[in-house]
């Protein structure tokens, strides 16, 4: 019975080491939107999502994002959703001391064979704690 509890409280244990050191303490999401379109009409400035307004064909966009944290954290920016592979994120896997803030620029190229229709996706700000990074 001594050794059932003493393995069961191991493994909460472990569970919650592996929880604290790999798994991000707070994820922010910000939906992304995009119109392609045959002539440059410019962005829109909302700032409820990531908006890139209307881009042509060919043509690309960048939007700035402020990261901040008020505690000593490791950054990770991800897009996923149909703009992910034409994002490019200008600093990525970076550290935050605590109070400070960064500003990272994303930036959109409109590949030349591109459909012209609206697109959506989810950039994703992942904070971690920099225990090992």
């Amino acid at each position: 019975m001594k050794t059932k509890i003493i393995i069961a409280t191991l493994i909460i244990i472990i569970a919650s080491l592996v929880a604290l050191l790999f798994l991000p303490y707070q994820i922010v999401e910000y939906p992304t939107h995009l119109t392609v379109t045959a002539e440059n009409v410019g962005v829109n400035v909302d700032t409820d999502a990531l908006w890139f307004g209307h881009v042509p064909v060919g043509g690309s966009s960048a939007r700035p994002i402020v990261v901040a944290s008020s505690q000593k954290s490791f950054v990770k920016i991800k897009a996923e959703g149909e703009l992910a592979k034409w994002l490019i994120v200008s600093e990525n896997n970076f550290k935050l001391m605590p109070d400070n803030k960064k500003e990272v620029m994303i930036k959109l190229d409109v590949p030349s064979n591109a459909e012209i229709t609206s697109y959506e996706g989810t950039l994703s700000v992942y904070f971690y704690r920099p225990l090992f990074r």
